[in-house]
């Protein structure tokens, strides 16, 4: 009875220890001055890329979407992966569009690997320039048929 009865005092005291750091650690976090309206600054959000595919074979490679990359900001990539019967390894990646019917190197890629379900990675932003247009690719690294839904998106100010 009297180890019960300790370990409730120690719980009332931790509590207490925690609720008095707590309003003192929020009393020192508020802001200086009320927030308006004009403080906030919104962020834009624009899809720029969107599909629907599926891959066959092992090393098979389908293109995306073709996507003009218009803000040096984030580009990301959301979707959702299946593989039949194991787990999805897909690369993603992306590449400057020369002309209407040539394409450059791989500038960037982004692996998302044993995923069987919904992802959100983001490319480098280092490797994308304002006022360009890009491909997106998929390669299929799995041994099995993967399905691909997804979207490329970018945030703006």
């Amino acid at each position: 009875m009297k180890l019960k009865q300790a370990g409730v005092s120690l719980l009332a005291a931790s509590a207490l220890a925690l609720s008095i750091g707590g309003a003192a650690s929020a009393a020192e976090q508020a802001p200086s001055k009320p927030l308006h309206v004009s403080d906030i600054k919104l962020m834009g959000i624009e899809t720029v890329g969107e599909w629907n595919k599926s891959i066959s074979t092992t090393g098979g490679e389908v293109i995306l979407d073709t996507v003009l990359y218009k803000y040096n900001t984030v580009m990301s990539i959301s979707g959702y992966q299946e593989a039949q019967g194991t787990a999805a390894r897909v690369r993603y990646q992306i590449r400057e569009r020369v002309n209407s019917s040539e394409v450059g190197p791989v500038l960037g890629y982004i692996d998302v690997t044993n995923v069987n379900g919904y992802f959100s990675r983001e490319f480098a932003t280092n490797i994308l320039t304002a006022g360009k247009t890009y491909v997106l690719q998929a390669v299929n690294n799995t041994s099995a048929p993967v399905s691909i839904k997804g979207n490329a998106v970018v945030y703006y100010d």
